[in-house]
């Protein structure tokens, strides 16, 4: 009797483990997953974060990083939908665009090396032509007074100075100016003094005159978004979009940079003194109940944008939905490898038609 009291105990100690076992392996796989998603991500974002410094390094030099450029948004691109799918756990999407990010990038710093290389010594050539513009300026100057000189002091040339004098300052200021011409082009570049980003959203014909206001659900509308480059070198923006649907009483106390969840991030690199125009076309799908709309989903650039858990109240005094699209801008500081808020935001408010 004993032996089977055992038995029945050793049976129902290994069927709870087993039941424990089985419980936590889901939980195991889902983080194991998420932590191998959030890997992708961050070695994505770890490859950009490189190229771009090595760009920023290559445009300091002097190189044209115009086609540097169109590869790190590219890139950026790619990425911004890895983080997209990432909300999703679409684990498979990550993959494949993380992967692509890597694909676009592979030959990037070499290449970018490459154009710092040629523009440094296109700047070494420089520097010894401004050298020698100035010691040739001293040169043609000390020549023209050795010159008037001996004509001068020598009575058996027989040459009538005051008749030679004018030509002669003309031709010897005529050919200093020539000699010091690249020095003096050098001296005339006047440093930048104020350093900062423009920010602004058009409408579909790149105006303020054709912003959606009154929108309906499934139908597609436009807008555009520029980011202007004066801070002296190559910026990194990230633009995280956020939706605001408050009452509206609450419309206009919102804060920018603020926690709320963003929907969408664009990854965005702008070459110093260049604007980058942004295309969005965006499509709300949303449902109306009595005096409710209900959000399905966001579609951004044939990107699907989860919305479920949206909702706006019905606006009794105006009798209309109203909502936010609100896009802010940070920038990406190198020295602590982190995005800051970059303390610029355009909004478009939004009357939601049933």
């Amino acid at each position: 009797m004993c032996v089977k009291m055992k038995n029945v105990k050793h049976i129902t100690l290994l069927s709870c483990l087993l039941i424990v076992a089985l419980a936590t392996l889901p939980c195991n796989f889902t983080a194991a997953q998420t932590e191998k998603n959030t890997v992708a991500i961050i070695s994505a974002q770890n490859t950009l974060n490189a190229c771009y410094n090595v760009t920023k390094d290559a445009e300091t030099a002097g190189a044209n990083i115009t086609q540097l450029q169109e590869t790190l948004n590219t890139a950026g691109l790619l990425l911004s939908r890895a983080e997209l799918y990432n909300t999703q756990n679409n684990t498979s999407a990550i993959d494949a665009y993380a992967a692509q990010v890597q694909a676009v990038l592979v030959d990037f710093i070499p290449q970018a090396n490459n154009l710092q290389d040629n523009a440094t010594k296109i700047q070494q050539t420089n520097s010894l032509l401004i050298i020698s513009s100035i010691v040739g300026t001293f040169g043609v100057i000390g020549t023209s007074l050795i010159v008037w000189f001996y004509l001068k002091i020598n009575p058996k040339l027989k040459i009538n100075l005051n008749k030679l004098k004018i030509m002669f300052v003309i031709v010897v200021t005529i050919t200093t100016l020539f000699v010091a011409s690249p020095a003096v082009q050098s001296f005339l570049f006047f440093p930048q003094t104020d350093f900062f980003t423009e920010f602004w959203i058009l409408g579909s014909d790149q105006t303020t005159k054709t912003f959606p206001s009154t929108i309906t659900s499934n139908h597609n509308y436009r807008l555009f978004l520029g980011i202007g480059n004066d801070l002296g070198s190559c910026g990194y923006y990230m633009i995280q979009m956020k939706f605001y649907a408050p009452s509206l009483e609450d419309f206009s106390i919102y804060e920018c940079n603020s926690s709320s969840r963003f929907l969408y991030v664009m990854n965005v690199f702008v070459a110093d003194k260049q604007t980058v125009l942004l295309p969005i076309d965006f499509s709300f799908d949303y449902t109306v109940t009595d005096s409710t709309i209900d959000f399905n989903h966001l579609l951004l650039n044939e990107d699907v944008v989860d919305l479920r858990g949206y909702s706006i109240a019905w606006n009794h005094p105006g009798q209309n939905f109203y909502g936010k699209l609100v896009f802010e801008l940070y920038l990406y500081n190198s020295t602590l490898d982190c995005f800051e808020y970059h303390e610029r935001y355009v909004d478009l408010g939004l009357n939601l038609a049933v």
